[in-house]
């Protein structure tokens, strides 16, 4: 059986980026910007503010980068192009020596 093509992107539906039950399609229609709100602050990994897609590979192919760094990619899900700017945050345990 064929895979059935999505109205808006014309691309395969299986093809979209799914994140829990929400369904993204590559233009950001029918799951994207028009039906979910995409969170693009403070988020865990990178988040396309055109489609929100999450990028989980975004180091791959990266220089080091440090707290504070800016760079623009391409989104792996729709091709829109996305600035990033990284935050780092670091915590600490500690405990008495045995």
């Amino acid at each position: 059986m064929s895979d059935p093509q999505c109205g808006n992107c014309y691309k395969p539906k299986s093809e979209h980026y799914h994140q829990g039950r929400d369904v993204f399609c590559h233009k950001g229609i029918g799951g994207g910007r028009d039906v979910f709100e995409i969170r693009t602050d403070r988020t865990d990994l990178p988040a396309c503010p055109h489609c929100g897609g999450h990028d989980q590979d975004w180091w791959d192919g990266q220089p080091n980068r440090n707290d504070g760094d800016e760079w623009e990619v391409d989104c792996g899900f729709c091709d829109e192009s996305y600035a990033i700017s990284m935050s780092v945050s670091v915590s600490f345990t500690t405990r008495e020596k045995l």
